[in-house]
């Protein structure tokens, strides 16, 4: 039966010694074409949200309360004969970007040779993103992108001079520096 696979990350909270903390996963689900053609990857996350993600990642990810965020890293179609196919187009008008998965970004990034950074835009959802910032205001999405490259390298530099450190958990908008996250 065709279907698509698709591979969703994003954060969950763990219980912990004197609270909860926030870790990364990353997951394959199957999910089955739906009878809109037309339907968007909303539409799918929507049913993976509500039908199989808590399951999963409790399953896989012992001591997981629940998923934090989540978003789609990539999006493949499955065929009947059970073979991987990246879901492509026969046609010669090309599909915009916001309908194309992963291979598909990654190839319309290079042929285009867009200066996408894709250390910090790895994902399907960011990589959308940062195409449409781009396209919008190239010069805007440079400086930007200037300015996430060197937090990028300044984390990666405190990282490697401290690789004792503790995970420290995120502060977000619903946790202050003195409590636990909570949902």
């Amino acid at each position: 039966m065709a279907h698509y696979k698709f591979t969703i990350g994003g954060d969950y909270y763990i219980k912990e010694a004197g609270g909860k903390a926030i870790r990364n996963y990353e997951i394959e689900v199957n999910v089955p074409l739906l009878q809109d053609p037309n339907a968007s990857d909303t539409r799918y996350l929507t049913i993976i949200k509500k039908s199989l993600l808590n399951k999963i990642i409790k399953n896989r990810y012992p001591g997981a309360v629940s998923y934090r965020t989540h978003e789609i890293i990539d999006k493949v179609l499955i065929d009947e004969n059970q073979s991987d196919k990246p879901r492509t187009s026969n046609f010669t008008v090309p599909k915009p970007p916001s309908k194309m998965n992963k291979t598909e970004l990654l190839s319309f990034i290079q042929t285009n040779n867009l200066p996408i950074n894709l250390e910090l835009y790895f994902t399907v959802d960011s990589m959308k993103k940062a195409i449409a910032k781009y396209n919008e205001s190239p010069d805007a999405f440079l400086k930007k992108q200037e300015e996430e490259v060197s937090e990028l390298e300044m984390k990666k530099l405190l990282t490697s001079l401290n690789p004792t450190a503790q995970p420290v958990v995120e502060i977000t908008e619903e946790t202050t520096e003195n409590e636990q996250p909570t949902k």
